[in-house]
C-alpha cells in the first residue's frame, strides 16, 4: 500500500514551508499559488500560527510574517529570520 504522503510528493502539491506532501483530505491554507499545512502557516519571526482573519505579508520565498512583526521590522529596518 502506498501512503497518501508519497502520492502527494510524486503527483500533488507540497507544503510551501515543509517538504511534506499535502493530502487532499487535510485542511490547508492557500495563499496565491502557495499551499500550507495548517501547522506550517506560522509567522517567520514570532512563530505564531496564523488563523483566518489574521493580517500577514507573504514574503517572496513563500514564508509569511504577521502584520505586528512586519510593522516592528519596518521600524528596526530589517526582517528577522
Amino acid at each position: 500500500m502506498i501512503s497518501v504522503t508519497l502520492i502527494c510528493r510524486r503527483y500533488g502539491k507540497t507544503c510551501s514551508i515543509c517538504p511534506e506532501g499535502v493530502s487532499p483530505r487535510r485542511s490547508v491554507r492557500k495563499i496565491a499559488d502557495k499551499v500550507y499545512h495548517i501547522t506550517c502557516f506560522t509567522c517567520v519571526t514570532c512563530k505564531r500560527q496564523l488563523s483566518t482573519g489574521d493580517l500577514f505579508y507573504l514574503l517572496e520565498d513563500g514564508r509569511v510574517i504577521c502584520k505586528q512583526d512586519l510593522d516592528e521590522s519596518k521600524y528596526s529596518g530589517r526582517l528577522k529570520s
